[in-house]
């Protein structure tokens, strides 16, 4: 009887430590919240082409994968669109980001639309 508690007593004992030493191993790794950086707002013209959009991200070390979905975006209609950055950990959970990308009316159509909106007539008193 004595054998037999003192055996559970150690089987306690050994599982106690074994928690403790990988409750103290698990503490010296750093868990790194995944995130990605370096996206911006674009601005392109209407027919323009987008730049490369996963250029200057830079990306924790916990995330595995970036994907880019700029499917909103119409290139041939002047407005502002959305694109969408997603990316995932090592655990397989999704996040996302987003950056707008607006797309303006070409110069020449701005020039002329201003140019309709300025035109005023000067009379000069005595010069008419």
């Amino acid at each position: 009887m004595k054998k037999k508690k003192l055996m559970v007593g150690c089987l306690i004992l050994a599982a106690v430590c074994c928690l403790g030493a990988a409750f103290l191993l698990g503490r010296g790794k750093k868990q790194i919240k995944p995130d990605i950086t370096g996206m911006k707002d674009i601005t392109i013209n209407v027919g323009d082409e987008l730049p490369n959009l996963t250029a200057g991200i830079e990306m924790t070390e916990s995330v595995t994968g970036v994907s880019v979905d700029a499917s909103a975006v119409n290139k041939e209609k002047p407005g502002k669109y959305q694109i969408i950055y997603y990316y995932e950990d090592e655990g397989g959970n999704q996040f996302k980001k987003t950056v707008t990308c607006t797309v303006k009316a070409p110069m020449e159509e701005a020039l002329e639309t201003e140019a309709a909106v300025s035109t005023e007539t000067v009379i000069v008193p005595g010069k008419e």
